[in-house]
């Protein structure tokens, strides 16, 4: 289920909730977990886990079936933000068909091609 989200994005880059269950894997733990919301540049996920990596350290969002064409997908990410009962997660390493999935999906949620557009170009300078 994917809904948009109408606050003022205070990163600069446009969000969108979107409910999907994936996995979390770090050093020290695995577990089930669920994706609030994303960006083309990170995630925010739920967990009701207590033993959480650090913030700065490096995990692995697994997603099965994402979508028909992507049957497994792994995300590399580092924790940002850690909060009661959920992580902000910022990308790290993201394959092109998933990233491209993500950017289908905000095309339909935000309706603005061209800002999204402008926000890919403005991430790509970043790096």
């Amino acid at each position: 289920m994917v809904l948009v989200n109408n606050k003022k994005e205070k990163r600069g880059i446009s969000r969108a909730d979107y409910s999907v269950v994936c996995r979390i894997v770090s050093q020290n733990m695995s577990a089930a977990c669920h994706i609030r919301n994303f960006s083309l540049t990170g995630l925010l996920i739920d967990t009701d886990r207590s033993d959480l990596p650090e913030i700065g350290e490096r995990v692995t969002i697994i997603l099965k079936y994402f979508c028909p064409e992507i049957k497994h997908s792994e995300i590399d990410c580092e924790v940002v933000r850690i909060l009661e009962g959920s992580m902000g997660l910022k990308f790290v390493a993201i394959d092109y068909d998933t990233l491209m999935e993500l950017k289908t999906i905000l095309y339909e949620v935000i309706g603005d091609y061209e800002k999204i557009d402008i926000e890919i170009l403005k991430h790509i300078e970043e790096k």
